[in-house]
């Protein structure tokens, strides 16, 4: 997975949080949290394959933010102003 390979690269074991809505309107409502569960699992197996992973270091853990894109009201709107989008 990318994510975690991108984690290895930079020598970060994250703590992982995740969006859940309390009342969620759709069924993709729990995909955050699905989704954050199959990164931890990852982390923790490529972990535990890895001896020296994560290396040393004395700044704090990062952490690892999932949400889905309720929770950016200003990507729909930007997304019309791209290249791409043209």
């Amino acid at each position: 997975m990318k994510i975690v390979s991108l984690c290895a690269c930079l020598g970060e074991y994250p703590v992982i949080r995740y969006y859940k809505p309390h009342a969620p309107t759709h069924e993709a409502g729990v995909l955050c949290s699905h989704l954050a569960r199959f990164i931890q699992s990852e982390l923790d197996q490529f972990a535990q394959y890895q001896r020296d992973f994560p290396p040393p270091s004395n700044r704090p853990r990062g952490v690892l933010l999932v949400v889905d894109r309720s929770m950016d009201v200003f990507a729909p709107l930007l997304h019309e102003f791209t290249y791409g989008a043209m």
